[in-house]
């Protein structure tokens, strides 16, 4: 999730998030100007267009009761992935965690 909020950040789309846990990545984002809550509340949808969630997400999380009480459009992260990466050429590099504790993807 982190790499997209990048991604749409450095395109110029206005990106906030939430996660339950402060981490590495949620601290690279505040360090771009991406607002990252911590935790997970209604509130957190503030000014929201769009809400972009994991399949991981239950469906009894507060901020996607509240996107769709709102009429917010909900969009999973796998989707926005692929309209992504389906506008330009793209090159995928994956691997395992073994010599690398985090994969990549690059578009060109």
């Amino acid at each position: 999730m982190s790499a997209i909020a990048a991604y749409l950040h450095h395109n110029g789309a206005q990106v906030t998030g939430s996660d339950i846990y402060g981490s590495v990545f949620s601290d690279r984002l505040a360090k771009m100007g991406i607002n990252v809550d911590i935790g997970h509340n209604p509130s957190n949808l503030r000014d929201c267009d769009c809400l972009v969630i994991s399949s991981a997400i239950d469906k009894e999380n507060c901020e996607l009761k509240e996107a769709k009480e709102k009429g917010i459009e909900t969009i999973l992260r796998g989707n926005l992935l692929a309209e992504t990466l389906r506008r330009q050429n793209t090159i995928a590099v994956t691997g395992t965690a073994k010599h690398q504790p985090y994969p990549y993807w690059h578009g060109c």
